[in-house]
């Protein structure tokens, strides 16, 4: 995609006196892997979705986040230790004619779909980063069968099987779902509801086994690589699991 396509960025000025900013009314967009359709991972971002694409004016962060629902806001600026603020309320647009819970309804499952991915994204990339360390270490350990047997865990969490979705096919099912129940102005179907709670709890599963390499087999392996004066792997605490629908 062309660079002119995207919109620059919204930047407050820290000129005097009057300034103009304009918010494009949306909660901040969820992290995003660089993922096929296929489920595979990709070296470049696929922009295949958007059916809204304005050049100058197309959001770089696909997708983007969920439009705020229509209500009441308190704008806050904070400039060298004072805060301002100024109340600031939303009106639904009087040619759509939809009611406020399917609106509030719509907000809050794209921003538990939105939580979900980022819980994704941050697991995919410290699976990421061990298995790169792993790399290495594995080298200095040929034919260990405790370093063959967690680096093929590592790819079934990461990257997933056909049986359990990994952490980028989560994120990246969760990406198509918010796509879907943002494409207007209306309650999210039961259907996408259930769709997003089987990723949740595949999100879940790919958390207990992440928790377990780093709470049970990294010590194991770690110890072995301290009697062979190797440096050892870095374990990292994993996030809480995510709060499923129905679960």
């Amino acid at each position: 995609v062309p660079d002119y396509w995207f919109g620059s960025p919204e930047v407050l000025t820290a000129n005097a006196g009057l300034n103009r900013f304009v918010w494009n009314l949306q909660w901040p967009h969820p992290e995003t892997l660089a993922y096929s359709f296929r489920g595979t991972p990709l070296d470049y971002i696929e922009y295949t979705l958007p059916d809204h694409a304005v050049a100058g004016n197309t959001p770089d962060n696909q997708p983007p986040g969920p439009l705020a629902a229509p209500g009441r806001y308190d704008v806050v600026l904070t400039v060298e230790g004072h805060t301002y603020r100024q109340p600031l309320t939303l009106t639904l647009d009087p040619r759509v004619h939809v009611s406020q819970t399917d609106l509030e309804a719509q907000l809050d499952l794209a921003r538990q779909m939105g939580a979900w991915m980022n819980m994704s994204y941050r697991a995919y990339n410290e699976v990421a980063r061990l298995r790169a360390a792993l790399d290495a270490t594995t080298k200095k350990l040929p034919g260990d069968s405790q370093t063959l047997t967690l680096a093929r865990e590592l790819d079934e969490i990461q990257n997933g099987t056909n049986a359990a979705p990994g952490f980028g096919f989560v994120n990246r099912d969760l990406a198509r779902f918010v796509t879907m129940i943002q494409s207007g102005d209306m309650r999210p179907a039961t259907s996408a509801g259930e769709s997003a709670a089987v990723a949740c709890g595949a999100l879940k599963n790919d958390l207990a086994r992440w928790r377990q390499i780093n709470q049970e087999k990294l010590p194991n392996l770690n110890a072995l690589l301290k009697q062979n004066n190797i440096e050892s792997l870095r374990t990292v605490t994993v996030q809480d699991d995510p709060r499923c629908p129905n679960q």
